[in-house]
């Protein structure tokens, strides 16, 4: 598969909630970086990747009881010999503990080796996901 090809599977299966899925695409030492997150850094690692995956969009351990990415686009860029990727979508979601309505716009930077992704900087704006995990305190 090309970077494009397997960048749109990726968010594919985020779309599915399928983590797994994600994580057989995911190089092992692939590193998640959240410039604008509420804790803005960085995740180096498939196992501790998935693990705050699961956490937030995981079927069954997530916070959301309903779950949707759509309008995925993805562009590949580079120079042929970097396998980059830009991805644009949107997410919504109904947090489990409180019924808080979540939605995001997101726009991240992939970078594919070897048919594996090994970075993936996501952009989003930290206000809705502040909000989102405020009503799960609000309903403790």
């Amino acid at each position: 598969m090309k970077a494009a090809e397997i960048v749109s599977e990726f968010f594919q299966r985020e779309a599915n909630q399928d983590i797994q899925g994600m994580g057989s695409l995911m190089s092992s030492d692939i590193v998640y970086e959240m410039p604008f997150g509420l804790q803005a850094g960085q995740i180096k690692g498939k196992e501790k990747l998935l693990q705050l995956l699961d956490q937030f969009i995981g079927k069954e351990n997530g916070m959301y009881a309903a779950w949707e990415i759509s309008n995925i686009r993805v562009y590949p860029v580079g120079d042929g010999k970097t396998e980059l990727v830009f991805a644009e979508m949107e997410s919504k979601g109904t947090v489990k503990q409180s019924g808080f309505a979540y939605a995001q716009s997101y726009v991240s930077l992939v970078q594919v080796s070897d048919g594996q992704i090994c970075l993936w900087r996501e952009y989003f704006n930290p206000i809705p996901l502040q909000h989102a995990l405020a009503s799960i305190d609000d309903h403790k």
